[in-house]
């Protein structure tokens, strides 16, 4: 959390290299993005594995 916001203010006080905040906003908003994709998949595939588990142990 420290270092997000010491990054978050060292970009924003730099106003001289707008890309360089562009492409740590990128870089930035591609993580959250691979991060809900990990959290929705593993969502999603634990009640699929559990089925998987107690259908297997069924039979």
């Amino acid at each position: 959390m420290k270092t997000k916001i010491q990054t978050v203010k060292l970009v924003n006080g730099n106003q001289s290299f707008p890309t360089l905040a562009i492409s740590q906003r990128t870089a930035e908003d591609m993580a959250t993005i691979i991060g809900v994709v990990a959290i929705v998949a593993a969502v999603l595939s634990l009640p699929i594995a559990i089925f998987v588990l107690t259908y297997g142990i069924g039979n």
